[in-house]
């Protein structure tokens, strides 16, 4: 039974490697037919391509601000209560317009106030002039007494020649050394002018170099370099300042000069000179001078009280009232705010009633070119390397 089984399972295995030959047969002969029949398409599959440098485009989003450019901040130059605003947000606006007023009463008050100071001022100048002249001709004006004789006999030839200069002579030069005091002390005025100037737009120009530049937009040209600005504004103040201490110093030589004059006519007329037939009892000069109560005597001169230095002062008093009156003309002036170009306003910061300051920097209205604007973005460290110069960019504002 044993012998029986295993012959049975022997014939049942030599059946199932027949088949599985039989199988292996078929398989190659299928594998070969494949192979003959597309062994040589299969190579023509393949190609070939030469390696070479492209552009690939890609795209960087980025989030940002998108501002106006062109704009221009129009202020006040003078100080006062605002009238009138003319515009809105909103306006077109052209060269030429008036966009807002100022109340004019007080600017007006202030120009009328002004010009009466500067009137005073050349008045009191105009009276110390004429006062130290009168004085300066009295003191070469020998004074006399009255006599009982009514023509006093004549001196001789040898003493006119001791006599001491004429009036008009001596008037005439206190005339002209009075004027060149007034020219030297108005020039030295205007020379402290000047330099007051110079160190106003020194001070803003070099104030400018610490803020940081304003980019350029398009076309646009560069700004000035601030600090090469703010070394010529200095060297524009040490010139006026040398300036001014040479004109201050041609006017103390003027000064000097008048006080030496009027000492000197003073010192070279006597005080009194006698007719021959003068009565021994005539009061002195001096004692007309300190009375100045008779008749024969003449006024007592004033030229110790209005000096070369009163000139000086009176002038300086006239040169500030000018140009305070030239500030008050200005600002009166300035109370009418116009436009120089045209253009769309951005923005209105003040309201009638409001209060401005003379300094400009306060803006009251702002005005846009029309078209342009400026996009800020902020690019990440890693991708700021893709970003170069004339690229081109889409600018999507939000909600288009």
């Amino acid at each position: 039974m044993t012998a029986g089984r295993a012959s049975v399972v022997r014939r049942w295995a030599s059946g199932r490697g027949v088949a599985a030959l039989l199988g292996t047969v078929l398989l190659l002969a299928g594998a070969l037919a494949t192979w003959a029949a597309t062994g040589s398409s299969a190579a023509a599959s393949y190609r070939t391509a030469v390696v070479s440098r492209a552009d690939v485009q890609q795209s960087l989003n980025a989030t940002g601000t998108v501002t106006r450019v062109g704009e221009r901040s129009l202020a006040f130059g003078a100080a006062g209560t605002v009238g009138t605003v003319r515009v809105t947000v909103g306006d077109r606006v052209q060269a030429g317009q008036v966009v807002a007023t100022l109340e004019r009463s007080a600017l007006k008050a202030a120009v009328t106030k002004a010009r009466a100071a500067l009137a005073r001022a050349r008045a009191v100048l105009a009276a110390d002039r004429v006062t130290q002249s009168a004085a300066v001709a009295a003191a070469s004006t020998p004074a006399t007494t009255p006599t009982p004789t009514p023509t006093p006999t004549p001196t001789s030839g040898a003493g006119d020649r001791g006599q001491p200069t004429t009036p008009a002579t001596s008037t005439e030069t206190v005339a002209a050394a009075q004027a060149a005091l007034l020219v030297a002390v108005r020039a030295a005025d205007q020379a402290v002018q000047v330099a007051a100037a110079a160190l106003a737009a020194q001070a803003t120009t070099c104030g400018a170099v610490s803020a940081p530049a304003p980019a350029t937009q398009g076309d646009a040209p560069a700004a000035a370099d601030p600090v090469a600005a703010c070394r010529t504004a200095l060297d524009t103040v040490q010139a006026a300042q040398v300036t001014v201490s040479h004109a201050q110093d041609a006017a103390q030589r003027a000064i000097d000069h008048l006080a030496s004059v009027l000492a000197a006519t003073t010192r070279a007329t006597p005080a009194a000179t006698p007719t021959p037939t003068a009565s021994p009892s005539a009061p002195s000069a001096a004692t007309s001078t300190s009375s100045g109560s008779s008749s024969g005597t003449r006024p007592a001169a004033t030229s110790a009280t209005v000096t070369a230095a009163t000139l000086a002062r009176d002038q300086s008093t006239i040169d500030s009232s000018r140009a305070a009156l030239i500030r008050a003309t200005t600002s009166l002036a300035a109370s009418t705010l116009t436009t120089s170009v045209s253009g769309t306003v951005a923005a209105v910061t003040v309201a009638p009633g409001d209060q401005v300051s003379a300094t400009g920097s306060g803006q009251v209205v702002v005005l846009s070119d029309d078209g342009q604007a400026a996009v800020t973005v902020d690019v990440d460290q890693s991708d700021i390397r893709s970003v170069k110069l004339g690229q081109d960019a889409r600018v999507t504002p939000d909600g288009g």
